[in-house]
């Protein structure tokens, strides 16, 4: 792994270390314990739940159910993440094989990851979507 790549996954680490175990997006109204995300918001760029970003001030608003990941948890995240790359890879490239220079198409294989049903859909632009039927294995959008 290069240097950059390197400097890249701790800066990423860093940030997953510093953002609160109940964050479930700003998409929802309420964090994983129940928390209204406006009830802790302190203003202009502060979500305590979140570090700051570049250029950003740490937020000086406090949430009572903050709770930090572990090492631990960061390790197990960081598996689970390369196994499920790793599973989108393959099952890519088992559509690649599978469909060749072919656009505008869709189907299903059988998936290389776990034997189940893969579908997918290529697009004009090449971009494939697929989706395996068994849960968690592989499923992404280009």
């Amino acid at each position: 792994m290069s240097e950059s790549a390197e400097k890249a996954n701790a800066r990423a680490r860093a940030r997953r270390g510093a953002t609160c175990r109940h964050f479930n997006g700003l998409q929802h109204d309420t964090c994983e314990a129940g928390i209204p995300y406006e009830s802790v918001k302190g203003g202009p760029g502060c979500w305590p739940c979140l570090p700051p970003f570049k250029g950003e001030q740490e937020c000086s608003t406090v949430c009572a159910s903050k709770l930090l990941p572990t090492p631990e948890e960061l390790d197990e995240r960081e598996r689970q993440s390369r196994e499920s790359l790793g599973r989108l890879i393959k099952a890519r490239g088992a559509i690649v094989d599978a469909t060749g220079d072919q656009r505008r198409t869709s189907g299903e294989i059988i998936c290389p990851n776990c034997g189940g049903k893969l579908g997918y859909t290529v697009a004009s632009n090449g971009h494939i979507w697929g989706a395996c039927l068994t849960e968690g294995c592989a499923r992404w959008m280009e």
